[in-house]
């Protein structure tokens, strides 16, 4: 049960992207809570907005094939 519910998540950019999020904004929480620094509720859902997408644009790139033109480096003798 756990085992498809983790696969579910891993497998969809979306999902994924949107748990590590909230995972990143609660490591974020509690440093702040032990070095007794105060934020507001809004501050934190920023984050987790934010942090999400940067995620999910990490993960598509990464799934995302981009054409990259070859060209050929001429060194040496000139041709003229």
């Amino acid at each position: 049960m756990f085992n498809e519910n983790l696969m579910k998540i891993v497998n969809n950019d979306i999902l994924l992207s949107l748990v590590l999020g909230i995972v990143c904004t609660l490591i974020i929480y509690f440093e702040n809570k032990r070095t007794k620094t105060e934020y507001s509720n809004i501050n934190y859902a920023k984050n987790i907005v934010f942090i999400s997408f940067i995620v999910y644009g990490a993960l598509y790139l990464k799934n995302t094939k981009i054409p990259i033109k070859e060209s050929s480096i001429k060194t040496g003798e000139p041709d003229f």
